[in-house]
């Protein structure tokens, strides 16, 4: 099979009802780089399918029936950079099943019924984009090893109701972090510890009721906070307290903040908003007060500037 296609590099076969890869399938496509197999019935790999594509940096499994990787079975594609094993059954990762993929900085293993990852699992790769999300993992305390060159890490939709202390031991490169749709209900102190490059911090869509002082420590870089769709009613300026605001040129840097589809009752507790605005280092967005305590549609930052921080501070200023 594939005589005379050496030069062909890009194949597709999505889509065929593919339950089985022989071993050495694709011996005779050296300058294989992409290789489509999602959209099929494939349960299993065996040893040696992909021998012969050393050349192969593509390679895309989504949507198969695999319920196990064997330890070695992608030892050979020296030059991957971008594996999709979302949407099938896996269950467990063995220990150092990319260890011979240095070259892999992308790895999607989103909806899978993943409730252990074995210590080890990304030992030796070169991950800097994981995508964990809708699967059911279990938080070992070294799970992350073997990732400290990941900058973007993807949980969305993964049941987590708490964030444990050390939850991120070993992920010091992290710029990007998602949390979104968990059922998170506060964040407390200690939550991201370790996270000292961490720029984007997304928990939208969770239970957030409120943020503790200090929950945002050991996070000196954050640049965005996305609070969209949570319970938030009111949030206090001393949370930020331990944010650098200040980059190393003496210049403000800005923080994005986001909060639509929140109830946030527009009071002089938000006043705070006004000021980090005033001294560039708050960009708010566009957040509409509750209509609980709203007369009329109003933005926040409109309630804010119309004087009702310069007047008399009561616990709650009617809206104008």
């Amino acid at each position: 099979m594939w005589k005379g296609l050496d030069s062909l590099q890009t194949l597709y076969l999505q889509d065929n009802l593919l339950q089985d890869l022989p071993a050495h399938a694709f011996i005779n496509l050296p300058s294989l780089v992409t290789l489509a197999l999602e959209d099929n019935l494939i349960s299993s790999i065996s040893p040696g399918v992909f021998t012969g594509i050393t050349n192969l940096v593509f390679l895309d499994l989504s949507n198969n029936d695999l319920r196990y990787i064997k330890k070695d079975v992608f030892s050979q594609l020296s030059s991957l950079q971008e594996l999709s094993l979302s949407r099938n059954q896996l269950e467990s990762i063995e220990p150092e099943s990319f260890s011979q993929n240095s070259q892999l900085r992308i790895l999607m293993l989103d909806e899978n019924p993943l409730g252990d990852l074995k210590e080890g699992a990304f030992t030796g790769s070169s991950i800097e984009y994981l995508d964990l999300s809708r699967t059911d993992l279990f938080f070992t305390p070294n799970l992350w090893t073997g990732l400290s060159q990941l900058t973007r890490l993807s949980l969305e939709e993964c049941n987590i109701k708490k964030i444990r202390d050390n939850m991120f031991n070993g992920l010091d490169s992290l710029t990007d972090l998602k949390l979104a749709g968990n059922d998170l209900t506060f964040l407390v102190e200690g939550n991201f510890h370790g996270l000292d490059r961490l720029e984007t911090l997304d928990v939208t869509g969770n239970q957030i009721g409120g943020l503790m002082p200090k929950s945002l420590s050991g996070l000196p870089q954050l640049s965005e906070l996305i609070l969209a769709n949570n319970k938030l009613e009111t949030l206090n300026q001393n949370v930020f307290d331990d944010l650098d605001y200040l980059q190393t040129d003496g210049h403000p840097r800005q923080l994005k903040l986001v909060l639509d589809l929140n109830p946030i009752r527009c009071d002089t507790r938000m006043c705070w908003v006004r000021d980090g605005m005033e001294d560039h280092w708050l960009n708010p967005g566009y957040v509409y007060c509750s209509e609980e305590n709203a007369t009329k549609q109003i933005f926040l930052t409109d309630y804010l500037g119309s004087g009702v921080c310069d007047a008399e501070q009561t616990n709650e200023i009617p809206m104008p």
